[in-house]
């Protein structure tokens, strides 16, 4: 038989949780704007962005360097500068048209590909991408965006290899693909390159 504390602590945590709903792994949405290549812009609603059907995919984490500081006979350690994650991965849901996978895949061929420059790091774009892509938190009705992350000059790294199979027929196919970026930054913080004037 529960005790009158456990129930005093039931109906505490109630109470906590109606005025502030638990934040779920679901309520997220990532879409890619910017400098994408024309073949692989959204069509014929949107022409600046891809929202791809995103399964699963993390905010990446941010480090603060360590450094450390000799005085007298004694090691002291204090901060240093911002360090990114650099690599972000995602995994895609893939739709009957398997349109996703081939925007990544075209996407990735914008920067090197064997008919164009044999593959090599010589030829087509060598630049830091403008392209953005934006992690946008929603709340419990996935219609109003809670908070927004923005990985500043992403572009598609390494797309795996696509696993298909008998067993489980019914189980939609999913890929992961794995993002460089530069750098990250909230929207509500603004782009602190843009501010600082760099």
């Amino acid at each position: 038989m529960p005790q009158a504390n456990d129930i005093h602590l039931k109906e505490f945590y109630r109470n906590v949780l109606a005025k502030s709903p638990l934040f779920y792994g679901h309520q997220f949405v990532v879409t890619f704007t910017g400098d994408i290549p024309e073949m692989i812009k959204a069509k014929p609603n949107d022409t600046k962005s891809i929202t791809y059907y995103v399964k699963s995919a993390k905010v990446p984490k941010i480090d603060i360097k360590e450094n450390k500081v000799a005085f007298l006979s004694q090691q002291f350690v204090v901060p240093g500068g911002i360090t990114y994650g650099d690599s972000w991965d995602v995994q895609v849901l893939m739709t009957n048209d398997i349109i996703h996978y081939d925007s990544l895949y075209e996407w990735q061929e914008w920067y090197a590909n064997l008919k164009n420059d044999g593959g090599s790091s010589d030829g087509h774009v060598k630049a830091i991408p403008n392209t953005i892509a934006h992690v946008k938190l929603l709340d419990s009705t996935l219609q109003s965006e809670i908070k927004e992350f923005n990985l500043v000059g992403i572009y598609p790294t390494k797309i795996p290899d696509l696993k298909m199979k008998y067993e489980n027929a019914s189980n939609g196919v999913d890929f992961s693909c794995t993002f460089t970026y530069q750098y990250m930054y909230r929207t509500d913080e603004g782009d602190p390159l843009e501010a600082s004037g760099n």
